[in-house]
């Protein structure tokens, strides 16, 4: 059975959608304390690792090696692309979809979904859009990717919900999108074929369900209120007697008088000036108030789009009241039988995410079913044998090493063949064996390469760097690894990169980024310690290594590797 991994699980929406579909989960990760909970009761089966992404070591990474399929929402909001390779991280939350391609490089999985708003696939910084960094960052450890906007309507969710999936594959394994199941309900497309089922609205979603008044209701199970009445309804309570969850709001005798005057398809925008919004501090009418605010669902019609912070805005198609977690938990997908855990509200400066939160931050179950079932597709009719020139194996993107036909440019004036050599012997020496090269995720790495990062991390004169800008060469013990680009023409003429991978490519000739494969095995042999540090140059906090020990460097070899570089031009 394929087995997935599901990164920024939230409360499990992308977890329900998969296992429905027929995948295993061997794992999910959240930082969140209460959506882990809803995940513990809900995958007791699985491994929940509450946490952030960021703070877990690669050995706990390795121990979901394995692992076929990788899926995640990595937040992007502040998402910026200035410098491209470190994924612009001026707001915390951008760095995360670099965690994500982490998690990806050490697993090598043979597929991984990013999920995300639409506009993921458009922003851009005028030059550079978030989508052609997130490609090109896949397609430097070996992946195929394909991207698409679904509409969770068209695969059975009572939802327009459009999300972007942004799908890599190693090679040999060939994906396709799902294709629509349903359809909006017209005379002339409806089921032209007899293939298609009309879209699911709001009223077929919830209209069995206990019609509770505001302020009614409880966190405990209350029996449905009438049986079944359509195959969507069906579906929702396999595996359950009733709904959990299901606690409405309470809400002022003036606010229910303005209810009742909005029908479906109105909202606040549209009432008697008698029932407005008035501000709080002056009491004057708001003259423009938000125009999806107190918005009565079309029980005829699918749902608008439930956003995370969703509960004072939608209002139930018929009942004078906000929606409660389980009416939005059905217009997702999720099934009865599916508890969510912690408070069913919070205020904006609370720290974890309501019920609603959880419910509106996740992935329509429908459609990752959908996509699970494509995923399946795709695993099983997988390739063996390769195109010519291909550079991995359906078993990871990372099985061989990889060449390139041109050069990279590299530290001229290192003439001295002994310096290189006892480089070369002293790596052997760390490392503990015979061997002048190291293996790590498929790649043939010199061993030379551990001294001398060492070497770099270490020195406070680095005649890598421009003495003119940050940081001057002065890396006094730690260093980013910074991926660098793959022409190191320009870094050079510039001075424009002071990272690990940068210094041990341009002084060896590598063809592949193993600056943080390096720091890895430095890391595993104790001599470092993996940490995000400052990227002196731009002031952003990115992934890196700090000295542990540096007394198995000879002062003498040091001094001769730093005296001998000069950068060729």
């Amino acid at each position: 059975m394929a087995k997935f991994l599901d990164l920024f699980a939230g409360c499990g929406g992308f977890s329900v959608g998969l296992k429905k579909a027929g995948l295993s989960s061997v794992g999910e990760v959240e930082l969140d304390a209460w959506a882990a909970d809803s995940l513990r009761s809900n995958f007791p089966e699985s491994r929940i690792l509450e946490g952030d992404v960021r703070e877990f070591d690669d050995e706990v990474i390795r121990s979901f090696i394995g692992v076929d399929v990788i899926v995640g929402g990595p937040p992007c909001q502040g998402f910026s692309v200035a410098g491209a390779s470190q994924f612009g991280i001026d707001d915390p939350r951008n760095e995360l979809p670099h965690w994500f391609l982490h998690w990806v490089s050490i697993l090598c999985p043979k597929i991984a979904i990013i999920e995300n708003v639409p506009n993921i696939l458009t922003k851009s910084d005028g030059t550079t859009s978030v989508l052609e960094v997130i490609k090109g960052e896949f397609e430097r450890l070996g992946y195929l990717v394909v991207y698409k906007v679904l509409n969770a309507a068209d695969y059975g969710t009572p939802q327009q919900r459009r999300r972007a999936f942004i799908v890599a594959t190693a090679p040999g394994v060939y994906f396709q999108f799902p294709e629509p199941t349903h359809v909006v309900n017209t005379n002339s497309n409806h089921d032209l074929f007899g293939n298609l089922h009309p879209y699911v609205t709001v009223g077929e979603a919830l209209s069995d369900l206990p019609p509770i008044e505001a302020g009614e209701g409880t966190d405990d199970q209350i029996p449905y209120a009438t049986s079944p009445m359509n195959d969507y309804q069906k579906e929702m309570r396999k595996g359950s007697d009733g709904v959990k969850n299901h606690i409405a709001m309470r809400h002022t005798s003036r606010l229910i008088e303005r209810f009742k005057v909005i029908g479906p398809g109105q909202s606040l925008k549209d009432v008697p000036s008698e029932h407005g919004q008035i501000a709080k501090i002056t009491g004057d009418a708001v003259k423009k108030p938000f125009k999806s605010n107190n918005y009565r669902l079309d029980p005829s019609k699918p749902s608008l789009a439930i956003p995370a912070s969703f509960q004072s805005l939608f209002l139930h198609p018929k009942l004078h009241r906000n929606l409660t977690a389980r009416e939005a938990a059905r217009i997702m997908g999720f099934p009865d039988n599916y508890e969510f855990k912690g408070r069913r509200t919070t205020m904006s400066w609370e720290k974890n995410l309501s019920q609603y939160n959880q419910i509106g931050n996740a992935v329509c179950p429908p459609v990752a079913t959908a996509l699970g079932r494509s995923i399946l597709h795709a695993l099983e009719n997988a390739t063996s044998s390769l195109p010519s020139g291909s550079v991995a194996s359906v078993a990871g993107p990372r099985a061989t090493t990889l060449t390139r036909s041109a050069p990279l440019p590299r530290i001229t004036s290192l003439v001295d063949t002994e310096i290189e050599s006892e480089l070369t012997s002293l790596g052997t020496k760390i490392l503990g064996g015979d061997n002048t090269t190291f293996s790590r995720q498929g790649f043939s790495v010199p061993n030379a390469t551990l001294p001398a990062a060492l070497i770099f991390a270490a020195s406070k004169a680095c005649p890598v760097c421009s003495s003119e800008k940050a940081p001057f060469g002065v890396h006094a013990g730690e260093i980013p690894f910074l991926i660098s680009k793959e022409n190191l023409h320009s870094l050079q003429e510039n001075g424009q990169d002071h990272g690990l991978d940068y210094h041990l490519r341009a002084l060896f000739n590598i063809p592949h980024q193993v600056g943080h494969l390096v720091g890895e095995q430095l890391a595993e042999l104790g001599l470092v310690e993996l940490v995000t540090v400052v990227n002196q140059r731009t002031g952003r906090r990115v992934r890196g290594m700090r000295l542990r020990k540096v007394d198995v460097i000879p002062a003498s070899l040091s001094e001769a590797l730093l005296g001998k570089i000069a950068l060729s031009s």
